[in-house]
């Protein structure tokens, strides 16, 4: 699932089927990242904005 947010930065989301944890990469990065650790960074205010997208998502 890609994810384009304000920053204009598209996401690419992939969801642990069975953790039920979800990894994001950047589009200018290979590695995959924990959400947790990112939630440390500067891009706090774009994941918060990324992770009511992916609610969402998971309601329908």
């Amino acid at each position: 699932m890609l994810i384009d947010t304000r920053l204009g930065r598209l996401w690419n989301v992939h969801r642990d089927v069975f953790t039920k944890r979800y990894y994001f990469k950047c589009q200018s990065k290979d590695r995959w990242n924990g959400l947790e650790s990112a939630l440390c960074t500067r891009r706090y205010t774009a994941l918060r904005s990324l992770m009511r997208l992916i609610a969402k998502e998971d309601k329908k």
